[in-house]
């Protein structure tokens, strides 16, 4: 009995060990928890609805803290929206004046979402909503009398949404009506708030590259933001229920989507998406990371894939792009290589997903900072375009781009105001019309050598008619008769030649100023003296040559007023010479007839 009982023993102590390994196997194949997207549970989760308290719950909303506030400055109003045949009816809380609203809230970053729906309500004229919204010191929306017209009425809520750190327990929300048009009002459909972890957008700490310039850009903890856009490229819309807990909703790219070929094409994850190391499991859904969209197998370097964004003039954008390398032949660095353009300029030649995120199937984002700072008119489109190059081996797969995000930045005066409070219609843009980015920087290269040469013919031209013009009044003035006080002027070869190079023997004067000359011109027929200056001593007083009498000249007789008739200077190197072409008086001529 007891050798049974210590076999039993033996046996139940190899069969940990005996099962050992396939216990390890089990581990390494059976996904773990850990590996799961994480939801991100904010402390704030606030929904404020201006419809009536005892209507439905907004289903958007399911787990959201109802808020109630005090409505006695706010009125409610009603209208048919024409997009829901469910619900056509729709309420929205309108402000004759000035309002705060004041919201419970903890300490951290926040999404302030504004829901607008800017259509004809009972007993108002929807071109005198008329406002401004704010938060703190931040201005979020300012509308004009053209707003609502740029809105389309038949698409869903105009949703607005902000991130703004808040210091202390109270958010205040304040809506301003114009006070310089008479009648004006505010109005707003919903408002909801929601906490976000403390670096997922606003990271005041981090420096981000500036694209098209070598210095970065670093956010401060004053840096508010507005979502432009949030897509899930190449797949298809994520709801808020089914973001990562804070309640954002991606859209399909279809309408940003670019291309001036058919070389591209969706694609999804051969693989699972696992957890990452380097970026937080909230970061985007798991759908973001599992779809993408990329350039078939070619080894031409001008294929584009590209995004077109519209967004406003006067800021700075935060440019979010998501990857993932989800093909199964993509095992080591330097296999899929691509370029990355963002507004028509290199923000990453070498691209590499496998290399920055260290292994396929591992989420990673890459933030770049756009300057649209300077003032514009109309809608600026901000473009993002991934591309070939030669460092990367068709065979292994084209560019990829999993997501985009988008966020503008507040300015110096903490305005997120634009042009387009309710958002702007993508319009189609023809197939043609979007240029190649590597074009168009060319383009622009050559627009700008193309001015350059027309300015510098230009310039030639102006030169050569100056000169001409010049020319033909030195001609013109040497032709008047000497009675009339001008003088022609001469070069220093001409002077040179008409004295025998300055031969003494011709030396008729000699003094202060100078030497005096004799010599001919025309051949011999015009008798003149020169007068060459001496160039150690400046010209005080023009001493007096035989038969020129007692009379000298100063310096000031030398100026340009008083000599441009009767006398001019010619300069050459050191040489100074005076000429004059004078009616001699009968001794002079005596002398030069000698």
């Amino acid at each position: 009995m007891s050798m049974k009982t210590e076999n039993l023993n033996g046996n139940s102590l190899l069969a940990p060990i005996i099962f050992l390994p396939f216990f390890f196997i089990a581990c390494c194949t059976v996904p773990s928890s850990a590996d799961k997207p994480l939801h991100y549970m904010p402390p704030d989760n606030i929904a404020m609805d201006c419809s009536p308290s005892d209507s439905s719950h907004d289903a958007a909303f399911p787990n959201s803290e109802r808020y109630e506030t005090d409505f006695s400055a706010v009125s409610r109003v009603y209208a048919v929206d024409p997009s829901n045949s469910e619900k056509p009816r729709i309420s929205a809380c309108i402000f004759r004046k000035q309002v705060t609203w004041p919201f419970s809230v903890s300490d951290g970053p926040k999404f302030i979402r504004l829901y607008f729906k800017p259509i004809i309500y009972s007993g108002l004229n929807i071109s005198k909503a008329l406002f401004s919204i704010s938060i703190g010191p931040y201005t979020l929306i300012t509308t004009s009398e053209s707003s609502s017209s740029k809105y389309f009425p038949n698409s869903d809520y105009a949703i607005r949404e902000f991130c703004v750190n808040i210091d202390g327990q109270i958010l205040n929300v304040t809506f301003t009506p114009s006070s310089k048009v008479l009648g004006a009002y505010a109005f707003v459909n919903k408002i909801e708030i929601v906490s976000m972890p403390s670096k997922l957008y606003m990271q005041e700490d981090a420096s981000f590259p500036l694209v098209g310039q070598p210095s970065h850009y670093s956010m401060g903890r004053s840096t508010a933001l507005e979502m432009m856009h949030r897509m899930n490229i190449g797949g298809d819309a994520i709801s808020g229920l089914k973001d990562t807990g804070m309640f954002r909703r991606w859209t399909r790219d279809d309408d940003y989507f670019k291309t001036d070929d058919g070389n591209t094409s969706s694609v999804e994850s051969e693989g699972e998406v696992k957890s990452s190391l380097l970026v937080p499991t909230y970061a985007a859904p798991v759908q973001v990371y599992a779809s993408a969209r990329t350039i078939l197998h070619t080894t031409d370097s001008k294929h584009r894939a590209r995004w077109l964004c519209p967004v406003d003039y006067g800021f700075y954008y935060l440019v979010r792009l998501h990857f993932c390398e989800i093909s199964r032949i993509i095992n080591r660095d330097c296999q899929r290589v691509f370029s990355i353009y963002i507004d028509n300029q290199t923000a990453e030649d070498h691209a590499d997903v496998f290399n920055w995120s260290n292994g396929a199937g591992i989420p990673i984002y890459r933030d770049y900072i756009v300057n649209f700072s300077s003032y514009g008119e109309g809608i600026k489109y901000l473009s993002v375009a991934i591309g070939t190059n030669n460092r990367s081996s068709a065979e292994y797969g084209g560019p990829i781009l999993n997501g985009l995000e988008i966020f503008k930045l507040s300015d110096l005066s903490n305005n997120l105001a634009g042009p387009h409070p309710f958002g702007v219609i993508v319009a189609p843009h023809p197939q043609s019309s979007v240029e190649n980015d590597e074009e168009g920087y060319d383009v622009a290269i050559v627009a700008h050598v193309a001015f350059g040469l027309l300015f510098a013919i230009g310039f030639l031209c102006s030169c050569y008619l100056s000169f001409t013009s010049h020319t033909k009044q030195l001609q013109k003035s040497t032709k008047q008769d000497q009675s009339s006080g001008h003088c022609r002027i001469f070069t220093i070869a001409e002077t040179k030649s008409a004295t025998n190079n300055f031969a003494d023997g011709l030396i008729i004067g000699n003094g202060g100023f100078g030497k005096v000359y004799k010599g001919s011109l025309n051949g011999g027929i015009t008798n003149i003296a020169i007068k060459r200056a001496n160039p150690r001593k400046a010209p005080a007083n023009v001493a007096n040559a035989p038969g020129y009498g007692s009379v000298g000249w100063s310096n000031k007789r030398l100026n340009y007023e008083s000599s441009r008739s009767r006398y001019s200077h010619i300069r050459d190197g050191f040489e100074k010479t005076l000429l004059d072409i004078f009616n001699a008086t009968e001794k002079i001529l005596r002398q030069l007839e000698e």
